[in-house]
């Protein structure tokens, strides 16, 4: 008798799978880390009784069971950062904020700030991430994410990004990269850690943006990339100052220039893509190239509002992701579905432009396809990776249950999750964290960040504002 089959049964199952199919009184069946066998209750319990496979169970009657979410957008080390300069423009808030306390970002600091960000991802629902972690002032700060990784037991891609020229004077040297470096390290961590932990680890190369690497970077990143199949990561036409710094350099605006240099692809996800022409999105289209849409970041930081529905109308394989929590300021997947739907029905005056069910997909499936993993996460479909968030329905937020689609996307948020698996390990059940010390990582996280801001003499930061802190 085997003893690793695991039934999870009772809730309104959306598995996600081709045909959307969304099963009532629907069952899981769990084999180690993989899905064995979805369907109605009774189809899974028979198909359990035939084979005669002894089985733990687990009732979820009364809940709403869905693939993990998939972010595939954050900075980890950021939300150390959680809170300091929300008023501040992209520009000035990376040079009087990320950079300075950043100096600071070492190995135990980035360990510290993966274990925090992990565990809001999981609290609220995620799965798996994309992390993009351009801070090496110590080249092992990227190895404490790894650490982190393991610990929580989140599946995770580790995007080593790099860049080779200040935007800013302001910028301090010590966060510039040289080409042997940036080389010597990405093969490092590529061939230390991808497709490590059982496959739930994985490594990719990025080069920042267009304002941060030169053409020589972009192309050594980019061979990288392709060498170890990895696939190649890239922020894009974030801001409008980032747009007229291309034009001015190049004569191109981004996604032309990429074009051009024939960095755009299927193998290519690009963040943000908030200030691009129709005649770019039909590049991205037409190249496969994919796309990380964060709106809350894109929002809070005054960036504007990504041209979405148009992508997606082009069959652009778009995802969502958080952004850092020092530009969101959570790692709240479900918060970020609802600013999408809510932020494209305004801008576009139509409240029938992005849909639920269109923002459940960029959230689980679409997002898996961005970062190239749908043949392993996604849906909940037999022979993929046992990835599955549960909520349940009678909450507050939930309640009345009568069209639960509706109540993901627009009622609910993270903290209605129950139980999360990943890799077909319970690594939240009954809102309760199972390999991880919630009360000992927000404690160490405080002390951490209050010596950081000491250290880097910005006190004001805390105080900013117009309130009279006495």
């Amino acid at each position: 008798m085997d003893n690793n089959y695991t039934l999870i049964y009772g809730g309104l199952v959306f598995t996600m799978n081709e045909n959307r199919d969304v099963i009532d009184d629907g069952a899981i069946l769990m084999k180690d880390n993989l899905i064995e066998k979805v369907g109605k209750k009774g189809e899974v319990e028979g198909y359990i009784k035939n084979l005669n496979i002894e089985h733990k169970k687990m009732d979820y009657k009364d809940s709403v069971i869905i693939p993990g979410l998939v972010c595939n957008h954050t900075h980890l080390f950021q939300i150390l950062f959680r809170g300091l300069g929300e008023n501040l423009t992209v520009s000035d808030w990376v040079t009087d904020m990320i950079f300075p306390l950043s100096t600071f970002m070492g190995e135990e600091e980035a360990y510290l700030a993966g274990l925090l960000a992990q565990m809001e991802l999981i609290r609220t629902g995620s799965t798996c991430f994309a992390d993009s972690h351009y801070i090496h002032v110590d080249k092992k700060s990227i190895d404490g994410l790894a650490k982190s990784v393991e610990e929580t037991g989140m599946r995770g891609m580790l995007v080593r990004a790099t860049q080779n020229i200040k935007f800013s004077p302001l910028v301090p040297d010590v966060f510039m990269e040289d080409y042997d470096t940036v080389e010597r390290e990405t093969v490092r961590c590529i061939e230390t850690y991808h497709n490590k932990l059982n496959g739930r680890l994985k490594m990719a190369p990025e080069a920042i943006n267009l304002m941060d690497c030169d053409e020589k970077m972009l192309r050594l990143i980019y061979e990288l990339s392709e060498t170890y199949g990895t696939g190649f990561h890239m922020h894009t036409a974030e801001s409008v100052d980032e747009v007229a710094v291309v034009r001015a350099t190049t004569g191109l605006r981004p996604i032309e220039y990429l074009n051009k240099m024939g960095l755009l692809g299927p193998e290519t996800l690009l963040a943000h893509c908030v200030w691009i022409t129709p005649k770019e999105q039909k590049m991205l289209a037409d190249t496969g190239t994919k796309v990380a849409h964060n709106p809350v970041s894109n929002l809070m930081l005054g960036d504007g509002i990504a041209p979405i529905p148009e992508l997606l109308e082009l069959g652009v394989d778009v995802g969502i992701g958080v952004d850092g929590a020092a530009s969101n300021n959570s790692q709240d997947m479900f918060e970020a579905m609802k600013f999408c739907l809510l932020q494209h029905r305004a801008n576009w005056i139509d409240a029938s432009i992005i849909k639920p069910e269109d923002v459940l997909e960029m959230a689980t499936i679409q997002s898996a396809k961005t970062l190239r993993m749908e043949d392993e996460i996604g849906s909940l479909e037999e022979g993929k990776k046992a990835d599955i968030t549960i909520c349940g329905t009678n909450q507050i937020q939930m309640t009345p249950n009568v069209k639960p689609i509706s109540n993901l996307v627009m009622s609910a948020n993270g903290f209605n999750v129950d139980t999360v698996i990943i890799d077909g390990k319970i690594v939240l059940e009954n809102k309760e964290f199972t390999k991880i010390n919630k009360n000992e990582i927000i404690e160490q996280a405080n002390k951490k960040i209050d010596e950081m801001i000491k250290k880097a003499g910005l006190e004001e930061l805390i105080t900013s504002g117009r309130f009279n802190y006495i």
